[in-house]
């Protein structure tokens, strides 16, 4: 019993995993509610609708260089956030100094976040191969244990995005701390950025649920197949193996892939 390969096409298991993780890393601006407000709370509002603009581009700007870094893109940054980023010759306030408006430390602590992602990109890629394969490298045992490697590498990776998406989240929160703001503006800008935390979390964890099953699928592919190299074969544009029962077991693990691989779609 046989395995076809239309055309010896390549199973893909990776053009699905680009991810740009870091979204909640650049805060929103706060929900606000009248209720409980003082004087103190209404001017830091303020501030914030001064703020509003600049940080809607530098975060926009933030966004592309995370996106440039995490897909090995070869186009450089763009001038404006290196302007934004890169000059430390430029004196910036400190998030803590109150005698410096809000909107201004607003604005640094937007630039400071972006500083992070933007180093937390640089290091985070594995630069991990796909894990494609064609039915035709399955009986490759040298593909086999090679494969086995670029699956580490892509488990690893998507180890680091949850933990260092997380740890950034959370220095958002406590940065927080450090601006000093009215009692209920500070509660409420907490309470948003621990609920941004929170739902990265779980997003994360939902997509790369996914991303873990896909590539498990391929890990027990290419250890069954391993486990039968004496009796796998590939002639005739098919992968063959001399008992149907275990041709069969193999096309079951191969749809399994196939269905893990379209989630990701």
């Amino acid at each position: 019993m046989g395995i076809s390969s239309s055309d010896g096409r390549i199973f893909r298991a990776g053009a699905y995993l680009i991810s740009f993780a870091c979204g909640s890393v650049f805060s929103a601006i706060p929900v606000w509610s009248a209720v409980q407000r003082t004087s103190q709370d209404a001017a830091a509002e303020q501030e914030f609708t001064l703020a509003r603009s600049e940080l809607i581009r530098m975060a926009g700007l933030l966004q592309n260089e995370l996106a440039r870094l995490l897909s090995d893109s070869p186009v450089a940054p763009s001038p404006e956030l290196a302007a934004l980023i890169g000059d430390g010759s430029i004196h910036h306030p400190r998030l803590d100094d109150a005698s410096i408006p809000l909107h201004l430390r607003l604005v640094e602590r937007q630039r400071l976040a972006g500083i992070s992602g933007v180093e937390w990109a640089r290091t985070a890629a594995g630069h991990c191969e796909l894990p494609d394969f064609s039915p035709a490298q399955l009986v490759d045992a040298s593909f086999r244990q090679h494969m086995q490697a670029v699956l580490q590498c892509r488990r690893q990776e998507l180890d680091r995005y949850q933990l260092g998406v997380h740890k950034m989240n959370k220095a958002n929160e406590a940065t927080v701390l450090e601006l000093k703001l009215p009692p209920f503006t500070q509660a409420a800008m907490l309470s948003q950025a621990r609920a941004a935390t929170n739902k990265q979390d779980a997003d994360l964890a939902q997509v790369y649920k996914s991303r873990r099953a896909m590539y498990q699928s391929v890990d027990d592919l290419f250890r069954f197949v391993d486990a039968h190299a004496h009796e796998v074969h590939f002639t005739n544009n098919q992968l063959t193996f001399d008992k149907d029962a275990d041709s069969k077991i193999a096309n079951e693990l191969i749809n399994t892939f196939l269905a893990a691989a379209k989630v990701m779609q």
